[in-house]
């Protein structure tokens, strides 16, 4: 598994739902075209900084999970014949 992927699809996914909100409510105000897309663009990029950073910091938490279960309970060795 690849730790990058994870944190970038939670802030795309946050980038986008931003970028989404704040088309329609800049449309039902009634907000110049100029205006929606400028606000539009910057709550963008603010939502996937920040779903980015939260993705790296839930990727960090899982595998730090992981790691101490991993270490709790270590597998059986496989070259002992069981009796």
């Amino acid at each position: 598994m690849n730790p990058v992927v994870p944190s970038r699809v939670i802030a795309g996914a946050a980038g986008m739902i931003a970028f989404a909100i704040s088309v329609i409510a800049g449309l039902v105000v009634g907000n110049p075209a100029g205006d929606i897309l400028w606000r539009s663009l910057v709550s963008m990029i603010c939502c996937y900084t920040l779903g980015l950073l939260i993705g790296i910091i839930c990727e960090h938490v899982v595998q730090e999970h992981l790691r101490r279960y991993r270490a709790d309970r270590p597998a059986p060795d496989s070259t002992k014949e069981m009796t």
